[in-house]
């Protein structure tokens, strides 16, 4: 198993600053190392951030850039590369470095906005692994950080406003986040409709589990034709594969853990980002039938989860709560382990430091 000691000392560095959750400079020492980690790595830490860098390097002014590069590069990241060439030059690492940065801000934002424990919600952040994805999703981590910042629209009910603000963004930088607008209706339903029932919540999971399973053939055709009516989303037809991006086990499990979640989660309470957490699942379950990228379209509600499993934690009216306690941080270890440690999907190990001079 190949997983950088930066990465176990920061799950560790997490972890206390859990326990000692009210020692300030635990919590800043923590988040402070997240930071330094992702500003301060070096080009082959992420994928994305090793196969972007040519292109980078190609681009001087948007009507041309499109000719010249490999990637296809949303009009909006256009822009801003060339804009920030004009003023910095052509440093790439403190380009992404910094596009990191407002992702961060965006995120802590929305974790105090939300009034939830902030050391926590950034261990959760690592432990489940978004953070390491985070490196390495550079457009579509500028996307989600505009997209965040949208959020509180939606609990003032301004939807129209969400919507557009939605629509713009992720055309301006990755198109997946157009996933984003199903928020809306989420929250609408959520205000409207305040009693969910437990056989409707197991009926939609259990179907789109049996759909992630026998129905990839059907759904993969579907999808094309779905791309082939939206507007400029055609680039994304190579990921339609027909095939599952997950084993059964994984599949299975996490279908497992939003059950768990939702006979643990105290009676109504949660209920916005419990209803996108499962929306989450649904749409994991239907796309990972036919697509290897079923976890870059749920992205955008990652965070969500996040939000509601660090509100579980921190509510001691959660539903046997030490052994809900206990299997969050179990499996997220697992789940850290297996992605960072044996897969390593996001090309993030080993961990290479680089220096901003």
């Amino acid at each position: 198993m190949n997983l950088s000691i930066e990465y176990f000392l920061l799950l560790l560095l997490g972890f206390l600053a859990c326990v000692f959750s009210k020692n300030r400079i635990l919590c800043c020492m923590f988040i402070t190392s997240i930071v330094v980690l992702a500003v301060f790595r070096d080009v082959n830490v992420g994928t994305d951030t090793l196969g972007y860098e040519d292109d980078f390097n190609l681009i001087h002014e948007i009507d041309t850039a499109k000719k010249n590069i490999y990637h296809s590069f949303e009009l909006g990241f256009l822009w801003l590369i060339v804009f920030y060439k004009s003023i910095f030059g052509n440093h790439y690492l403190s380009f992404v470095s910094l596009i990191w940065i407002l992702f961060f801000l965006s995120i802590y934002k929305f974790a105090k906005d939300n009034h939830v424990n902030k050391s926590l919600f950034f261990f959760l952040f690592v432990l489940y692994g978004y953070f390491f994805y985070s490196m390495n999703a550079i457009r579509q981590t500028m996307a989600i950080a505009f997209i965040y910042l949208m959020v509180p629209l939606l609990h003032k009910k301004k939807y129209i406003k969400f919507g557009v603000a939605v629509i713009i963004i992720s055309y301006l930088f990755h198109r997946s986040e157009l996933l984003a607008l199903s928020f809306i209706p989420i929250h609408y339903f959520t205000k409207k409709y305040k009693n969910s029932r437990k056989k409707y919540i197991l009926f939609f999971v259990v179907v789109s589990l049996i759909t992630s399973f026998f129905c990839g053939t059907l759904l993969s055709s579907l999808a094309l034709k779905l791309i082939d009516l939206i507007p400029n989303v055609s680039i994304y037809e190579n990921y339609v594969v027909g095939t599952m991006d997950k084993g059964f086990f994984m599949v299975l499990l996490y279908n497992i853990f939003a059950i768990y979640i939702y006979y643990s989660k105290p009676s109504k309470k949660y209920s916005f980002e419990w209803n996108i957490f499962l929306f989450s699942i649904i749409i994991y379950n239907v796309v990972t039938a036919f697509s290897v990228y079923a976890f870059r379209l749920y992205y955008i509600c990652n965070f969500m989860q996040i939000l509601l499993l660090a509100q579980m934690v921190s509510d001691k009216e959660t539903r046997h709560y030490r052994l809900f306690v206990f299997v969050v941080f179990i499996l997220g270890l697992v789940l850290f382990v297996w992605r960072y440690g044996i897969n390593n999907i996001e090309g993030v190990n080993p961990y290479q430091f680089r220096t901003l001079l």
